[in-house]
């Protein structure tokens, strides 16, 4: 049954009532009249024994009870004016938000995420018509979400393919070169085995990102949370990589440091730091390239944060890509690279995920003299 029909029986049950007990009320006045009229003046009733005396008071009587119709009457009359001005008004003011409500519904049916209801008036529709646009705010959240992960997955695939088959090639390539007798000489066969070695060391990397990857990804991965000071976490880096980088042509210069205390995996946050320090040293340009390293600390609304900068003197990338540079196996254009060199994407990804489960977030920015500056954020401890 419809809110209109259900208004109009309530509305005809209520004149039914009213009118019920309009005419009971009247019908006790009339009784009461009669009565006080025979109790206060006993010799009334025995005066009025003629028959001009009996019509005399039954023309009283039914002069009372015309007028009371008639009065009955045009209370009636205003009863239901009223009720049918005020039951439209109360029709008009369900229908419309229902009909707006309506609207919306069909709206996100037919994949218009980004609907929202206008409903300005101050009554109980508009909680409804403001939750209604949350729920549409986070379903259209919900979905550009799953689409992006949809989308991750299949570059995942795409890119996998690519990067699998890229140093499978250069190895079935040598060993058909090694079985056909190219290889001739000691030189050349050392040169073959140990290219066939370096690129199955690559293979291994990327199935070791990849199964890193996917358990990231998963949720699946225990991590454990210690607290450390930016200056420790620098300075240890600094220990253990300076020297081996500065064999791949890439000097570690360490800049302005403050000690904050932050909460962070130690043993991952190592990881991030060396993936960051890889693609310094494979995209530089010149034969010896620096990465400067320095933090410093920012409050932010979620609370304060810890910022370890690095910056490198490299090309640097297009200002369109920088959002990208941590999606999985994106890879800029080849004037980022060395001579055309490059990885397999999943590095930088694997760090934004690492640093997601600390608490933290990595960005990338151009540096203000050039090069690319990786900025990763940790939460301070409790307390610091």
């Amino acid at each position: 049954m419809t809110i209109k029909r259900r208004l109009f029986i309530s509305n005809i049950i209520l004149l039914v009532v009213i009118a019920a007990g309009f005419m009971l009320f009247g019908s006790v006045i009339r009784y009461i009249v009669r009565e006080t009229l025979r109790n206060n003046s006993p010799n009334l009733f025995t005066v009025l024994n003629t028959e001009n005396d009996f019509e005399k008071m039954m023309t009283i009587d039914s002069s009372f009870l015309r007028s009371f119709s008639i009065a009955f009457l045009a209370l009636a009359a205003f009863i239901v004016i009223t009720n049918i001005i005020i039951t439209r008004r109360m029709i008009r003011n369900i229908i419309m938000p229902l009909n707006i409500l309506s609207i919306g519904a069909a709206q996100i049916r037919d994949s218009n995420l980004s609907f929202r209801i206008e409903y300005t008036k101050d009554d109980e529709f508009r909680l409804c018509c403001t939750t209604f646009n949350d729920m549409a705010a986070r379903l259209e959240t919900m979905i550009r979400a799953r689409e992006k992960d949809e989308n991750a997955r299949r570059e995942l695939i795409a890119g996998m393919s690519h990067d699998l088959r890229t140093p499978l090639t250069s190895i079935k390539a040598y060993l058909e070169g090694l079985e056909k007798g190219v290889a001739d000489t000691p030189e050349k066969q050392k040169k073959y085995m140990d290219t066939i070695r370096s690129k199955t060391n690559d293979l291994e990397k990327i199935i070791n990102q990849l199964f890193l990857f996917s358990k990231l990804d998963l949720k699946k991965f225990p991590m454990n949370i210690q607290t450390i000071t930016t200056e420790n976490i620098i300075q240890g880096l600094y220990d253990d990589y300076a020297e081996e980088y500065q064999h791949k042509g890439l000097a570690i210069i360490t800049g302005t440091v403050t000690n904050e205390i932050v909460t962070a995996d130690i043993s991952w946050i190592r990881t991030v730091f060396v993936n960051i320090l890889e693609n310094s040293a494979k995209y530089k340009t010149k034969s010896t390239g620096t990465i400067v390293i320095s933090s410093n600390h920012i409050n932010r609304p979620s609370g304060r944060m810890a910022e370890i900068h690095l910056l490198d003197d490299g090309p640097g990338v297009p200002p369109e890509t920088l959002d990208r540079l941590f999606d999985v196996f994106y890879q800029v254009d080849s004037s980022r690279s060395k001579r055309g060199k490059q990885g397999s994407g999943l590095g930088l990804a694997i760090s934004a995920r690492l640093l997601r489960h600390m608490g933290g977030t990595i960005r990338a920015e151009l540096g203000s003299a050039g090069g690319l500056n990786i900025v990763i954020s940790l939460p301070l401890a409790a307390g610091k």
